[in-house]
């Protein structure tokens, strides 16, 4: 403890007042462009050419947009055939061909897995959202009652 100081000099608190300030009108002008149409276009631009080609950028859309209930997801979970039943996957780019593109993530890390090209005709809703589905993964399947039933019912 004796190597440090017993108080502040007034120059370092003035510089961190004046940062945390700075960082708080920074944050606040950035989240009023957010709204406007400009804004919003630069979002949409930023998302397609820079951080939409990173993977973990849409594991943590799809996360936010299962919290958020105002919004549809924009990932959706579902079920393929695999060897041995179902397998839980995640479409991130629906298309309106006869074949799908779903990433398959392992469990219990979900953030690591493999894509398979599907025939859009075998792939089933989960039932659950991406958080869910998340979870259960996570939990190596405890919890899954809502998508045994969606299996049963398709």
């Amino acid at each position: 403890m004796a190597l440090l100081p017993d108080t502040l000099a007034s120059g370092v608190v003035i510089g961190a007042i004046e940062t945390s300030v700075a960082l708080l009108v920074l944050a606040f002008v950035a989240g009023m462009m957010a709204r406007t149409g400009l804004g919003q276009r630069f979002m949409v631009w930023v998302e397609n050419s820079l951080i939409g080609s990173l993977p973990q950028f849409n594991f943590v859309r799809g996360m936010a947009d299962s919290i958020d209930d105002t919004e549809a997801s924009s990932v959706e979970v579902v079920l393929v055939p695999a060897d041995a039943g179902w397998a839980l996957g995640f479409v991130f780019e629906p298309g309106d061909g006869d074949t799908v593109a779903v990433f398959l993530p392992g469990a219990p890390q979900w953030t690591s897995g493999s894509l398979v090209f599907a025939d859009r005709a075998t792939v089933r809703p989960a039932g659950v959202g991406f958080g869910k589905a998340i979870l259960i993964m996570q939990k190596l399947g405890v919890g899954s009652a809502s998508v045994v039933a969606a299996l049963a019912t398709s």
